[in-house]
């Protein structure tokens, strides 16, 4: 997802990660991205991901953020991921 949003240059000038194997190409596709290697998931108007669990983590804490704490724990707890 982060590298069609930067091939796309959504991403010109904000924080974005992607998968440790792709953080290279990445930086190549769109070298003004501020490509971030330690977090999970980054939030910059967008969010980007580091892999597919994390993007479920992201997932959780989207929904954290809109619906609340409850409702991502249940939604966890349903998928049977640990949250």
């Amino acid at each position: 997802g982060s590298l069609l949003l930067a091939k796309a240059g959504l991403l010109e000038g904000r924080k974005a990660t992607t998968h440790w194997g792709a953080l290279k190409i990445l930086k190549k596709i769109s070298p003004s991205t501020q490509v971030i290697k330690k977090n999970k998931y980054v939030f910059d108007k967008y969010y980007t991901s580091a892999g597919v669990a994390t993007g479920i983590d992201m997932s959780l804490h989207i929904i954290e953020r809109v619906l609340g704490k409850t409702v991502a724990q249940n939604t966890a707890k349903y998928v049977e991921y640990k949250y």
